[in-house]
């Protein structure tokens, strides 16, 4: 977790203050230092893939108009759509494309994360 920090020491004091509340709740936790490694690098990538942009965008889409809400939506998520094999049947609705596009959002996964068990209702399509 040490080198962690100091690797970070030329990021913003936004994301070092970020990192040291992570360590403070992980050591507070107890957790173990494979798993404290495994959270913080998780969070690292999360925070340097996506920044403040992903809590922006959470903020920011509830406040937009319908429309404004659909056109950006159809802007940042459009194309996982259109390289979507499995959803080709829905190309000739392009109102049902556009409907399932304003409900999608983006989420930062480690590898080995399990989207779903066996056995478990899913209301959810993940394009990874």
């Amino acid at each position: 977790v040490v080198n962690i920090i100091q690797e970070m020491s030329g990021d913003s004091a936004e994301r070092r203050q970020k990192l040291v509340a992570l360590t403070g709740y992980l050591k507070w936790r107890q957790v173990p230092h494979n798993l404290s490694q495994a959270v913080v690098r998780h969070m690292c990538a999360a925070w340097s893939t996506s920044g403040r942009s992903r809590e922006y965008e959470l903020e920011l889409l509830p406040q937009l108009t319908p429309f404004l809400h659909r056109q950006l939506t159809l802007h940042a998520f459009g194309h996982v759509v259109d390289h979507a094999p499995f959803l080709s049947w829905m190309m000739d609705a392009p109102l049902s494309v556009q409907d399932l596009i304003a409900n999608a959002s983006a989420l930062c996964l480690d590898q080995g994360d399990i989207l779903f068990a066996r056995g478990e209702r899913v209301d959810s399509v993940f394009c990874l």
